[in-house]
């Protein structure tokens, strides 16, 4: 009959704290990242495991999503409330000033973040010490309801990174409208016209697409990040983001869209809007200001002027076309 063996029960003192300080080296040197955050054009690289750890709201996001690297992009979301949410999560612990409090905690709500979820403050300036301590309660985010009294912080935009381009044809809805017949300069407005009869159309902006939400969002931020690329240059970049993303996240942008374009209805009733006569309008002004400069063949106008405004003026399926030319 063999005698039990002793077991010797060995503990380190220290192994909380050294993981804690091992995951904040990890995270300040971007070792090991597999996910970006972003928000107000500047990025926050981390790990899915210590994100998913800390918040519900991540953990759903990586099980829906298990590419190797994700970048997920936060809308009305401060860097700085975002900096101090994954310094929390990084560390338990966080140092938040009293004006910067409210916005922290309703990021910290929003995205399900354990320790902060179920905090209230009491006073509009100063919240209860212990509250941060005594919550572990975790709802699920409340991403179907809006509170038209309060603005909420919104977190509903994922960017999957996939070396092959999405190919898909996105859902999207287009109002194919008749083009106007141009205007007689002959013909006189009677004084019962509506306002949208008596304004020059050229003069009325177009309701933005899906796409063009999306450039209006990151053109300014790519350009901050890479200062030395052209105009050109940063629309590619643009293009091959918007074929990255999934289609989820179109989605977002296409209900944008949708929104935009009925107010744009409501504000400017009867309006009509044609691509070709929106770019012979454009050529019309800018010959008129370089009639003393010899003009180029029209072919090549009509192509640099694609360039240019290929990514705000157009919609997905011209985008398409642009970067297959290229």
């Amino acid at each position: 009959m063999t005698t039990p063996t002793e077991l010797y029960n060995l503990r380190w003192n220290s192994y909380f704290s050294n993981l804690i300080n091992v995951f904040g080296e990890h995270q300040s040197q971007e070792a090991l990242v597999d996910v970006t955050l972003g928000c107000e054009g500047q990025f926050i690289k981390a790990h899915k495991l210590v994100l998913s750890a800390c918040s519900t709201y991540f953990q759903k996001i990586f099980e829906s999503h298990t590419n190797p690297q994700l970048l997920i992009l936060l809308n009305d979301v401060k860097f700085r409330d975002l900096q101090l949410i994954v310094q929390f999560m990084y560390k338990g612990e966080v140092k938040v000033a009293d004006s910067d409090m409210q916005q922290f905690l309703s990021l910290g709500k929003m995205l399900q973040v354990k320790g902060l979820c179920s905090v209230e403050l009491h006073d509009k300036h100063k919240t209860q010490p212990n509250d941060a301590k005594t919550t572990e309660k975790v709802t699920l985010p409340p991403t179907n309801t809006r509170n038209t009294a309060e603005k909420k912080v919104t977190c509903n935009k994922v960017v999957q990174i996939d070396p092959k381009p999405n190919t898909e044809t996105p859902p999207a809805k287009k109002r194919k409208l008749p083009s106007p017949a141009p205007p007689d300069p002959k013909t006189k407005v009677s004084k019962d016209s509506s306002p949208v009869e008596n304004q020059d159309l050229s003069r009325i902006p177009r309701p933005p697409n899906a796409f063009m939400i999306f450039a209006t969002q990151w053109r300014k931020k790519l350009a901050v990040e890479h200062p030395n690329e052209s105009n050109k240059d940063i629309s590619v970049r643009l293009g091959t983001m918007w074929k990255s993303l999934s289609q989820e996240t179109k989605e977002a942008f296409y209900e944008d869209a949708r929104r935009a374009d009925e107010e744009h209805k409501l504000k400017y009733p009867g309006y009509y809007y044609s691509p070709k006569e929106a770019r012979s309008r454009k050529a019309i002004t800018n010959n008129n200001k370089t009639d003393r400069i010899e003009s180029s063949p029209e072919k090549n106008y009509e192509n640099e002027e694609l360039i240019e405004i290929k990514f705000e003026e157009h919609d997905e399926d011209s985008l398409n076309q642009s970067n297959g030319s290229h």
